[in-house]
């Protein structure tokens, strides 16, 4: 399992055993690393001030720097379709990055949201953000470079986003869980 650990990084448990999990490694990362996603060989880490980090795991037990991409905001949230990262950018809205080359990401797109974006999950064409001050918001991501806000359900904030069937179920802190 890789795990998104703030100050201390990307780090990887061995969970052969879910009863007894080890760590078996781990790499440092520059700012707080708040979230993580794998695709093929590569970890990649939301790591706050320091956009993302994209990191070679090939083998587990030696995780590698292969790139970076530093984002306008604060790298939050992360979620992966195809050589798209889409990435929840706390102040700074919804950035793309194409991932085609892990080891030269590349800020391709981007979309501006009210307040402050904490969660991001993907389905479709669509992708959709935790919004702190808005709720759920809707970005229509047929041409991942030109993202467009589509609408959203207004909350009194939300702060995750998981997306099942055609559900987006939004957590939004004391305000409860909204299915939308």
């Amino acid at each position: 399992a890789y795990v998104a650990n703030a100050a201390y990084g990307l780090q990887v448990v061995d969970i052969s055993d879910p009863l007894s999990p080890v760590l078996a490694a781990g790499i440092d990362s520059p700012n707080f690393a708040y979230d993580v996603v794998v695709d093929g060989g590569f970890a990649y880490v939301a790591d706050g001030n320091s956009g993302v980090q994209v990191y070679d795991i090939i083998n587990p037990l030696d995780p590698r720097l292969a790139g970076s991409v530093d984002t306008p905001g604060t790298a939050y949230a992360l979620c992966i379709r195809g050589d798209y990262l889409f990435v929840g950018d706390r102040l700074s809205g919804m950035q793309v990055v194409d991932v085609s080359q892990p080891s030269m990401p590349a800020l391709v797109g981007e979309c501006g949201v009210p307040y402050d974006a904490r969660g991001i999950a993907v389905s479709g064409d669509h992708a959709f953000l935790a919004d702190a001050g808005s709720g759920l918001l809707v970005i229509d991501i047929t041409d991942p470079l030109n993202p467009v806000y589509k609408g959203g359900y207004g909350t009194a904030g939300g702060d995750d986003v998981a997306i099942s069937a055609d559900r987006a179920f939004l957590s939004a802190g004391f305000n409860g869980v909204w299915a939308v």
